[in-house]
């Protein structure tokens, strides 16, 4: 039914889908892990509004270069879980070389932090921080998609561990929902 639908009538947006005849609004929710009112274009400002970016610079690049600004970070990395870089902003010379391990090494500790959480049976937690030499790493992530800020204070203020986790969360929705 939809390659039917979609020849004579091409989807502009994946709303489009609900007006395939027989599919049903279960169906759309599996396929799209969205609800049917759910606006991606207004889902993916999010992040240009959190970064104060125009809406034409929605590239993990232009994201990543906005947030190091933004947030006033030393390093952003947004990567697969398995530690692959999809994109990166790093002011200082000497965390970029460093940036593949820390990059590869921070969803392992975010995973095994969420591993030992779940054997105490204590509550999980969406988002960790811990400390690197005079960088404290802050580090969120979800299904496939990570991202780990690392910050200019040693201590960061609980307003901008706030600000990164919103913006792990933003960016982890806005990886995987653009996969779809």
């Amino acid at each position: 039914n939809i390659v039917a639908h979609r020849s004579q009538t091409p989807f502009t947006s994946l709303q489009g889908l609900l007006n395939v005849p027989g599919l049903s609004l279960s169906a759309y929710q599996k396929m799209t892990t969205l609800g049917f009112n759910v606006d991606m274009m207004k889902a993916e400002l999010e992040i240009n509004s959190l970064l104060k970016i125009g809406s034409e610079d929605v590239s993990l690049s232009a994201i990543a270069d906005a947030a190091l600004e933004a947030l006033q970070l030393d390093a952003i990395f947004i990567s697969g879980t398995d530690g692959l870089i999809l994109a990166q902003a790093v002011s200082l010379d000497q965390i970029s070389i460093f940036s593949e391990g820390l990059a590869a090494a921070a969803p392992q500790l975010f995973n095994r932090g969420q591993k030992l959480l779940s054997q105490a049976r204590l509550p999980i937690v969406t988002m960790s921080t811990f400390f690197v030499g005079q960088h404290a790493v802050t580090c969120a992530g979800a299904e496939q998609f990570f991202c780990a800020c690392v910050h200019r204070s040693q201590y960061p203020a609980p307003q901008e561990l706030e600000t990164c986790h919103r913006l792990a969360q933003e960016l982890v929705w806005y990886c995987g929902h653009r996969a779809v």
